[in-house]
Formats: C-alpha cells, sequence, structure tokens
C-alpha cells in the first residue's frame, strides 16, 4: 500500500514537470519573438529562494531542492533553447 502510495506520488511529480514544460515551451517562444535570452538569471535566483524558503517551511533539506530546481531549470533551458536558439 505504501510503495503504492508513492508510486502515485511520483507519477504526480513527472504530470508536474510535464505542465511545466508545455508552459517553458510557451514561454520560450514568447522570448523568441522578443528577441530575448533563455537564461534568466534574475527569475532563477527568486525562484531559488522562494523554494528554499518553502523547503525550510515544511522541513525538507533546503540544499537539496535548491539542487532539484537547478535541475528543473537545465531542463527548462534546453528546451528554451530548441525554441529560441541563444
Amino acid at each position: 500500500r505504501r510503495s503504492s502510495d508513492l508510486d502515485l506520488i511520483d507519477r504526480n511529480m513527472l504530470l508536474l514537470l510535464a505542465e511545466r514544460q508545455g508552459l517553458v515551451r510557451q514561454i520560450g517562444a514568447i522570448k523568441r519573438r522578443r528577441g530575448k535570452l533563455v537564461r534568466d538569471r534574475k527569475r532563477e535566483k527568486s525562484v531559488l529562494r522562494t523554494q528554499r524558503a518553502g523547503a525550510r517551511d515544511l522541513g525538507l533539506d533546503e540544499e537539496m531542492i535548491e539542487r532539484i530546481f537547478l535541475d528543473v531549470f537545465g531542463l527548462a533551458r534546453a528546451s528554451q533553447k530548441g525554441i529560441v536558439g541563444r
């Protein structure tokens, strides 16, 4: 029972990542039209700050959560580079 609960949570995490990637592609198209660069370091820092605070509030390891989000950002940048090209 517990392992099936974890399997469901894992599946939901993947679904959320796929949903996020859909938004990332839309944002990439907007960046292309506006001549923007893929990477937005200011936005990344803001998100990391918010997610680290959220992790702290939930009793999660802030460093680990930051590493996860850095990987998520890398996934997003890879998707957008295919759209924006820079």
